[in-house]
């Protein structure tokens, strides 16, 4: 019997526990589009939803165009195996179809599809949180939605077995911590000098954790969620 246990960030790294995520195109391009939304509710509880997208003024108003945009495995918000390719997937998709625009969706390793867009090779890549690294590369939409990150850690892991508590990123010292590729978390554990390990995807943090490789994984709530439901579906 597998059990997993969840704790939100820290005030140190609060900034995370109600995340923004958008649609990142590249900054040189700013001064060419501008910001076409629509709004709905209840459209992916208890995510809050801004319909947005950063389009060109040639775009909007013409018709049947198609645009190619990067996106990543992150179920339940983007995948290749889910319908409609995730919810952040069919909300772009939503999007576009109001502004008459026709997308396609390529999946990349997340470094690999935020290089396309930093290239040029590809219009815009989706979901991403803003950093200070790359907004000086990138421009973003408006929220998409919020996200909630958890650490998770593993109650059969005999270093996190007892209650653990924390103020600032270097109580963390001394543990294991897995993160997606990609993610600007990583940067953030690096830089603070903590024991840090991407992985390619969420699953692999998660059967890292299990096999006591790593202490804590962190990311999405939802994300965390599904990917236990996905992969030890008795612990549901």
């Amino acid at each position: 019997m597998h059990e997993f246990m969840y704790g939100c960030t820290c005030d140190h790294i609060s900034l995370f526990l109600c995340l923004p995520f958008l649609v990142m195109v590249k900054y040189v391009w700013r001064q060419q589009f501008f910001k076409a939304f629509n709004s709905r509710k209840n459209l992916m509880k208890p995510v809050v939803l801004i319909l947005t997208l950063i389009l060109s003024t040639r775009i909007c108003f013409a018709e049947n165009i198609r645009i190619e945009f990067a996106t990543g495995e992150w179920p339940p918000f983007s995948s290749v195996k889910l319908p409609d390719y995730g919810r952040a997937t069919a909300l772009v998709s939503a999007i576009c179809k109001a502004a008459g625009i026709s997308p396609s969706y390529i999946f990349f390793p997340w470094k690999r599809a935020e290089l396309k867009v930093a290239k040029g090779e590809i219009f815009a890549a989706f979901p991403y949180a803003i950093s200070e690294e790359r907004k000086e590369l990138y421009d973003f939409s408006e929220t998409l939605f919020f996200g909630v990150n958890l650490f998770m850690y593993y109650d059969q892991n005999t270093r996190t077995s007892s209650p653990i508590t924390y103020n600032v990123l270097d109580d963390l010292r001394g543990y294991r911590i897995g993160a997606i590729s990609g993610s600007f978390l990583g940067a953030t554990f690096e830089n603070a000098g903590l024991d840090y390990e991407s992985t390619t995807s969420i699953d692999q943090s998660i059967h890292k954790l299990v096999a006591g490789r790593f202490d804590f994984c962190i990311d999405d709530r939802l994300v965390l969620y599904d990917a236990i439901q996905r992969l030890y579906p008795n612990n549901t």
